[in-house]
């Protein structure tokens, strides 16, 4: 009985707070696949299902793998074994990576500060718009923070082994995870220079375990050379760029989606003050594994300004941020118990936001659809996919066998492929992309959308319908005369 009142005081909120946070994400688990997991990765999971499972880059064709390490794909392959292999099975092992992500925030925070700062962690994660939407979709960002934040805790309490296997399943989910040694060796560092310990604990070879993600995923290159002929994916490369002036931008528009986008705004103005008060009364004191946490975040920012501009990648960023104000607040809530009120403020701000509401406006009616467009980073991609779902069906309805017509990228996808989530369409899709696209009974264009091809210009097309709302904009042509 004193066991199960003891796991009660210890999970028993975190408990309620999951179980909602389940029946929240409960009526998108049928919605077809989006963009990204709709192209690459639900895909990718998909051929290894269907394929057979394995981790090297031969399992996988490269326009799948995209050069990228295989766990990812591995782990929602077996997903579809287990859970079946349509759109509920890959969001249901989507939602279980998230729900392992908010128990290992609600662990790690609980282990280095307390149950209160762990609880408030985990609240405030679930309502950043970016998390929630990606909470159950087929996309590689919500794993690897799981795994980073996992390499960050076991190597701040020397337990290096660990750190050596959760930053091999990191760097295995997606590159990015290169930077953990950087991340940890300049927090040890800076710990050590703020603290100066009259006694330490010396050089450890254990520690050389730090460079196994380095070790990792060249040996992952090496493989992928032999066996596809390149390194890098050659598409990515140039996606790749250290000229300053696209380094200053891109983290300049990352630090605004960090601390002002999506109804953060409110949490950037709570952290101020409550850090003003915490220096000013000077409470509190200095925790190493902040350390840790916040180099987390500048690591993730600088990479991310190197390379192909997503939002959607900074969730691991935004974690570390997160569990650093939950325990400022209730730090600085030990004495001035009026400060709760920005809980509430916090969590609210996220909830507007959730499904593409600006707090803070960062765009306009002058700006173009695709400049406008938020992706997957939170829940207005519903709208997207309501639009699509459109679309499929209005053709459906006038196609047979035999017809043929054309679509742009993402909804390409959507036909064909019942697994994908779409209507099932009995039609022969062309998607090949030629200079000036021409052969179609029926051409789909979603903007946003890619833009890699020519329709014929002048009075060759007619509009027979126009799909429309506040995200997307999908014109249904047809030709004026045969081809």
């Amino acid at each position: 009985m004193p066991e199960i009142q003891s796991l009660y005081r210890k999970y028993g909120w975190f408990t309620i707070i999951l179980v909602l946070f389940i029946l929240a994400k409960l009526p998108a688990m049928q919605l077809p696949y989006f963009w990204d997991e709709l192209g690459v990765y639900s895909r990718a999971g998909l051929y290894l299902h269907d394929n057979g499972l394995g981790l090297l880059p031969k399992n996988l064709p490269p326009e799948l793998s995209r050069g990228h390490p295989l766990l990812f794909s591995f782990i929602h392959g077996c997903g579809y074994f287990i859970f079946g292999d349509g759109v509920v099975g890959g969001h249901i092992t989507g939602l279980i990576i998230a729900l392992f992500l908010l128990l290992s925030i609600y662990k790690i925070a609980y282990h280095h500060f307390d149950q209160k700062t762990a609880l408030l962690s985990v609240m405030l994660v679930i309502v950043q718009p970016v998390f929630f939407a990606q909470s159950i979709l087929v996309l590689p960002e919500i794993c690897l923070a799981l795994f980073m934040l996992w390499a960050i805790h076991y190597w701040s309490i020397r337990k290096y082994g660990w750190y050596a296997l959760m930053s091999t399943a990191a760097i295995l989910i997606k590159e990015t995870a290169i930077i953990i040694p950087v991340v940890v060796i300049t927090a040890s560092i800076i710990n050590w220079l703020v603290q100066r310990p009259k006694k330490s604990s010396g050089f450890q070879w254990k520690q050389l375990l730090v460079v196994t993600p380095f070790l990792i995923f060249g040996l992952f290159l090496i493989i992928q050379r032999q066996q596809n002929g390149w390194y890098l994916f050659p598409l990515h490369g140039e996606n790749v760029d250290f000229k300053i002036k696209k380094i200053i931008e891109f983290g300049i528009d990352f630090m605004s989606f960090t601390f002002i986008e999506q109804g953060r705004l409110v949490l950037l103005a709570a952290g101020l003050v409550i850090a003003i008060i915490l220096l000013y009364k000077k409470l509190g004191h200095y925790h190493n594994f902040t350390t840790y946490l916040f180099m987390l975040f500048v690591g993730g920012i600088l990479f991310s300004s190197l390379n192909f501009f997503m939002n959607r990648y900074l969730v691991f960023a935004i974690i570390p941020l997160i569990i650093v104000f939950a325990h400022l607040l209730i730090t600085a809530v030990a004495t001035y118990r009026w400060l709760y009120v920005f809980v509430p403020l916090v969590f609210f701000a996220g909830m507007i936001s959730m499904y593409g509401y600006e707090l803070y406006p960062v765009s306009d009616e002058t700006m173009s659809m695709e400049a406008k467009f938020h992706y997957d980073e939170d829940m207005s991609y519903i709208y997207f996919l309501d639009a699509q779902i459109e679309a499929v069906n209005f053709v459906n309805e006038r196609a047979n066998n035999t017809t043929q017509f054309f679509v742009n990228f993402p909804m390409v996808f959507a036909f064909n492929e019942p697994r994908f989530g779409f209507p099932v369409s009995k039609t022969k899709t062309i998607i090949q992309v030629k200079t000036k696209q021409k052969g179609f009974e029926y051409a789909i264009i979603s903007n946003p959308g890619s833009y890699d091809f020519k329709l014929p210009e002048g009075d060759s097309l007619r509009l027979v319908k126009m799909i429309k709302n506040e995200v997307v904009e999908i014109p249904i042509y047809e030709p004026n005369f045969e081809w």
